[in-house]
């Protein structure tokens, strides 16, 4: 198997770039919309204060401490944990930690291989021009070689 050429190298860590970073895109919009798991932890206990809060039923506090201590249960369980928000205002909200962890990760693995990028397009940069000149050159001797005024001017005419 022949050892790929300079610019295919960096050809290459360009796509691992780009996959990286629709990673850390992946994780944030799963950050920004994190507020689902909030919603489905909390759906009984919200359904129950609607339920009072608009008069549909009566108000009952060992059912309140009953959906409470479900809730807890289910942060328990899943490994959730709550987050004060609100700016002081006693606001909770229910959060998975493995999104912020995901979102970590994806942005860690994003700046390594941006690094490891920028290191090889710097250890290689006479190289991978002398390659980028020589397949520049091949192309303006394809076009010639073709007979297609065209295509010499446009090989002519590339950066």
């Amino acid at each position: 198997m022949s050892e790929l050429s300079a610019a295919d190298r960096l050809a290459e860590l360009d796509v691992a770039v780009e996959e990286a970073s629709a990673r850390v895109k992946l994780a944030r919009h799963r950050r920004e919309r994190e507020y689902g798991v909030s919603a489905d932890a909390t759906a009984d206990l919200t359904a129950y204060r609607d339920g009072v809060q608009y008069r549909r039923r009566e108000p009952d506090v060992d059912e309140q401490r009953r959906l409470t201590q479900e809730l807890f249960d289910r942060v328990t369980a899943n490994g959730y944990v709550l987050e004060a928000v609100g700016g002081g205002a006693g606001v909770l909200i229910v959060r998975d930690p493995a999104v912020m962890r995901e979102l970590e990760e994806a942005t860690e693995a994003l700046s390594e291989i941006k690094r490891e990028r920028r290191a090889f397009a710097a250890e290689h940069a006479d190289e991978i021009d002398a390659e980028r000149r020589a397949a520049d050159a091949q192309a303006i001797r394809d076009a010639i070689a073709g007979d297609d005024p065209d295509a010499v001017r446009e090989a002519l005419a590339a950066p």
